[in-house]
């Protein structure tokens, strides 16, 4: 991850997708992945750390599939072009959310 991220600072955001919970898959995060925390870690349908799975990829879909695309490409850019509108507070609530593991602040 570090050469993906050359060295920036990040939070690693699983969705739930069944690949992505494959042990495979989370055996590999595990080792790659500083402070991970599997998929059992994150609380399960929490609109505030889910993003991804409750609004960008519907709001993606949404955007991007409103016009046919008939190759590849054009519905990549599609896809590059929504992504870079989105504002970023709409998908930075999981960084604002502490996390206090059953004690009450």
């Amino acid at each position: 991850m570090d050469y993906v991220t050359s060295g920036t600072p990040y939070t690693f955001q699983q969705d739930s997708a069944p690949a992505h919970k494959a042990k495979l898959v989370q055996s590999w995060l595990k080792k790659n992945v500083p402070k991970f925390w599997d998929f059992n870690t994150w609380p399960p349908n929490s609109l505030d750390l889910h993003p991804c799975d409750y609004f960008l990829l519907g709001k993606l879909e949404r955007e991007v599939c409103a016009i046919h695309h008939n190759i590849v490409a054009s519905l990549k850019a599609s896809i590059k072009s929504e992504m870079n509108k989105l504002d970023p507070t709409q998908v930075s609530r999981p960084g604002k959310v502490q996390v206090s593991f059953g004690v009450h602040p």
